[in-house]
């Protein structure tokens, strides 16, 4: 034989024609076994991995209570960000509102119109009535300017008259 040959299984042996086969022998009945007959070994094993499930339980539940802590330290940051950007967009919202109103004030409208386009209040309203045969037409004194700006002018009142043709 040589080192790369394998030696043959070996061979059964037949029973001889007319002798019947041994029969196999029955297995062991099953039992359930107490703790106390567990061996010395089994013992410390099966203490060893319940005390390794336990640590590594353990562990989990602390890592997952400080990444818990850490999302919640990421979002109070997150919140504070949004919560001084709400401040500032609602104080520059009320100053663009305070702007707004000034800018609509009836006194700046009138003083812009005299000021920039060069317009002039009239020296009296006249009012059409209609569903006369003639018109009716009524003078009243034109409103006084209310503006600073104009109380230097001079205004001019007119007497309400009824005219018809």
């Amino acid at each position: 034989m040589t080192a790369t040959q394998r030696p043959a299984p070996p061979r059964l042996r037949r029973s001889p024609v007319g002798v019947p086969a041994r029969p196999h022998p029955a297995p062991p009945p099953l039992r359930v076994v107490d703790r106390s007959e567990l061996s010395p070994g089994a013992r410390r094993r099966r203490r060893r991995l319940l005390v390794g499930g336990t640590g590594v339980v353990t562990a989990l539940g602390l890592f997952a209570v400080v990444v818990v802590h850490v999302v919640l330290a990421q979002q109070q940051f997150q919140l504070a960000a949004l919560s001084s950007r709400i401040a500032a967009a609602r104080s520059a919202n009320d100053q663009l509102s305070l702007q707004v109103a000034q800018l609509q004030a009836p006194e700046r409208v009138v003083s812009d119109a005299r000021r920039q386009l060069g317009m002039v209040s009239p020296p009296s309203i006249t009012y059409l009535v209609p569903g006369h045969r003639g018109p009716l037409v009524r003078a009243q004194p034109a409103a006084a300017p209310t503006t600073p700006a104009a109380a230097g002018t001079t205004s001019t009142t007119a007497t309400t008259a009824t005219t018809r043709p």
